[in-house]
């Protein structure tokens, strides 16, 4: 009797170390993502999120595709993605085209291209529906095209109830991304070895004598606060910044934070009342690891203070999505591991292991010179699964598709 209730209590004291240090992992993680960022990052946030989160595999599958469905909230099909350059935010436009062609939603389109406006303010007048004016004002569901962010503008078109999104990424890898896609070398006729490090040693010398040159505004400095609809030049000092952030977060209702996609994918599930299907996504516009260039500690600390602005913006989004992360209704890493292996499930059975096998025109992703995209192919046996085919339609072949399906509309 006496060695039963030993045993009975060691277990009940081994069950309540086990809770205690889940949950003291768990402070730890979001006081990490408190700090500014620095160059002194030891281990990148995905890195260290990535492993706690993949220490958890959902117990009951099946539990994890039916319980959204069941569980009570208002179903949202008015989205605004204000979309940013080398977020990540591709997938997530890929998740609103399935959602809005299944449903056949209300886009709003480009009349031309797959931007809206854009490096402009967004502007109606590029929009394919508001062409003509005798027509009566449209109803629309969706805008999640390329356009600087123009909340006045967009609001103007979209019914009040919509959901505004957008996407936000490390700076440090973001600015790698985008100078590196961009070919900010050719822009300022930057040769050597390493022509971003030699950029990042006297980025003003650069950037004076070239002010004028296209690209230049938008890509070259904080590049996330300029698609969102400010200027490096209005974002002088602390103040100016925090009072764009703050302008920010009282317009957008949730954040994505690319380090943490999966987790921030499913807080947008149930922010949007959808089910996990619906915001499954494969790695859209990702670079082959031959066009990504190594990142120093020194080169860290450069980018950093360049992009001084970006780098407070992204840290206060990424200290709000760790407070919904933490007042989440649920187990969130339980729930981004399930979507990891739901994503991981539909790769085995729509893409080909070699992407260039068999790739169909209307699947091959746009390259810029001397950057490797990787694109997808589809199976044999999956070339006519609709999903799939959603799933690896790229950006502007997708646009056409829907233009097509509007104009037929009006």
């Amino acid at each position: 009797m006496q060695r039963r209730v030993v045993v009975r209590f060691a277990l009940a004291l081994a069950v309540v170390l086990t809770v205690g240090l889940f949950e003291i992992s768990i402070v730890q993680d979001t006081e990490d993502n408190k700090e500014t960022l620095d160059m002194a990052r030891s281990v990148p946030h995905e890195e260290r999120f990535d492993k706690a989160s993949s220490s958890r595999q959902p117990v009951n599958p099946d539990l994890h595709r039916t319980r959204r469905a069941s569980r009570k909230c208002r179903h949202r099909k008015h989205v605004v993605l204000a979309k940013t350059h080398k977020t990540g935010s591709s997938s997530i436009q890929n998740i609103l085209f399935r959602y809005g062609d299944h449903y056949n939603l209300t886009f709003v389109l480009p009349k031309s291209g797959h931007y809206l406006s854009y490096p402009s303010p967004f502007n109606r007048k590029s929009v394919l529906q508001e062409q003509n004016s005798a027509a009566k004002p449209m109803e629309y569901d969706i805008l999640c095209h390329h356009t600087r962010f123009d909340h006045a503008n967009i609001r103007e078109l979209m019914p009040n109830d919509t959901i505004y999104v957008t996407v936000l990424r490390d700076p440090v890898t973001m600015f790698e991304s985008t100078f590196t896609y961009f070919r900010l070398d050719r822009t300022y006729n930057i040769t050597g070895p390493n022509p971003f490090k030699t950029f990042l040693e006297s980025p003003e010398k650069f950037t004076s004598k070239n002010i004028k040159k296209r690209g230049v505004n938008h890509h070259v400095r904080n590049p996330m606060f300029f698609d969102l609809g400010w200027n490096s030049d209005d974002l002088q000092t602390d103040k100016d910044v925090w009072r764009a952030i703050r302008h920010l977060d009282k317009i957008f209702h949730f954040v994505v934070i690319a380090e943490y996609f999966h987790e921030s994918m499913v807080l947008l599930r149930d922010l949007l009342c959808w089910d996990t299907d619906d915001v499954t996504t494969f790695k859209v516009n990702a670079r082959s690891e031959w066009s990504v260039n190594h990142v120093t500690s020194d080169m860290v600390s450069k980018i950093l203070a360049w992009n001084r602005a970006d780098a407070m913006l992204y840290n206060y989004f990424n200290k709000t999505l760790w407070k919904k992360i933490n007042n989440y209704r649920g187990h969130i890493k339980e729930d981004a591991a399930f979507l990891r292996l739901r994503n991981k499930e539909l790769e085995d059975t729509c893409l080909e292991e070699d992407t260039k096998k068999g790739q169909k025109k209307e699947y091959k992703v746009w390259k810029p010179p001397g950057v490797d995209i990787k694109g997808f192919s589809l199976k044999k046996e999956a070339s006519n699964n609709r999903m799939c085919q959603g799933m690896i339609r790229p950006e502007i072949r997708f646009t056409y598709y829907l233009r097509k399906k509007e104009m037929n509309k009006l």
